[in-house]
């Protein structure tokens, strides 16, 4: 063997065929050796990091992350029953599902807040009603068209098209805003309709 060959082996091959002391010198080197303690193992020896690497392909990913998620939680709520061990989710997977399912819960929530947030302050903006409800048709119609395209191109729901509702009314509000606010500097101005549409785009 060359002095500078790097072998990798099995930490324990058959650990019942270890006895004790064999055993704990396995422990002591696990908590010890500066490339696992406490990265691999804690020093402790009580926590310890199982790590598997699982890659979908891309167009798959948020559905193949929900059923990762849900084979994984079936396995560990198993192994929790039967050893008391408590496991700890983290990694890709648990990341983008989370994402998603919050994203999902504050869209029932959030948006209609965020929603009635805007047209009550449109309201105290512009002191019309057509101040508000201008806007946020205009918001609503983009926020419609949006999702149409999204099912009809087959984009899946993930971490980032998930939140596109508060982006669109950012963005919608901001610039239907932009466009209302010069239409009405140009209609008291004096200039009639159609100029002052003209103005304003």
């Amino acid at each position: 063997e060359d002095p500078d060959d790097i072998l990798v082996d099995d930490f324990i091959e058959q650990a019942e065929e270890l006895n004790q002391k064999e055993l704990k010198e396995k422990q002591r080197i696990a908590t010890t050796d500066v490339q696992t303690k406490n990265l691999v193992i804690s020093e402790d020896g009580k926590t310890a990091v199982i790590l598997a690497r699982m890659v979908p392909l891309p167009d798959e990913a948020t559905d193949m992350y929900f059923e990762i998620r849900r084979l994984i939680e079936d396995i560990l709520a198993k192994e929790t029953s039967r050893t008391g061990y408590k496991f700890y989710l983290n990694g890709g997977p648990i990341i983008n599902t989370e994402f998603v399912s919050i994203a999902k819960r504050d869209s029932a929530f959030i948006v209609p807040l965020v929603t009635f947030a805007v047209i009550l302050f449109l309201i105290i903006v512009f002191r019309k009603l057509s101040g508000s409800i201008i806007p946020i048709l205009v918001v609503i119609c983009t926020y419609m068209a949006v999702l149409g395209l999204q099912f009809i191109l087959g984009f899946k729901l993930n971490n980032i098209t998930a939140n596109l509702p508060v982006f669109v009314i950012a963005i919608g509000i901001a610039e239907a805003v932009h466009v209302y606010w010069v239409w009405l500097l140009a209609r008291k101005h004096g200039k009639d309709n159609y100029a002052s549409i003209h103005v304003a785009l």
